[in-house]
């Protein structure tokens, strides 16, 4: 018997301080939390902040774990298209069971994951 571990989706924000820049630690909070819409099979939003170094004046986001960095859809839900694919489901098919579960993703987004 094989198991397969899906990546998770954290809701909860964790507050990375440290300055991806200088690496100095102490950032301050520069924004309010702001929920982005993402599409997952759980979650719908994930918690995400701007933090600001007060030394180099640099600013990052910090998001919850789970989503990778300019992506709309989850480490899960890419796993889980991967998934179906090793289940010998074609690029198309596994399109069209994601938007069955009313899901995002395209063919071309599947092939890029390979």
């Amino acid at each position: 018997m094989v198991n397969y571990l899906f990546p998770s989706v954290s809701s909860i924000l964790k507050l990375e301080r440290r300055c991806p820049h200088c690496n100095r630690p102490n950032g301050n909070i520069h924004s309010a939390i702001n929920y982005r819409r993402i599409s997952d099979i759980k979650v719908h939003a994930i918690a995400q902040r701007t933090m600001k170094c007060p030394r180099c004046k640099t600013t990052w986001t910090v998001r919850a774990e789970g989503i990778s960095y300019g992506r709309q859809r989850s480490n899960r839900l890419i796993s889980i298209g991967i998934f179906l694919y090793m289940l010998s489901l074609s690029y198309r098919n596994v399109e069209k069971f994601l938007r069955m579960m009313d899901l995002q993703g395209s063919k071309s987004s599947i092939e890029k994951e390979m």
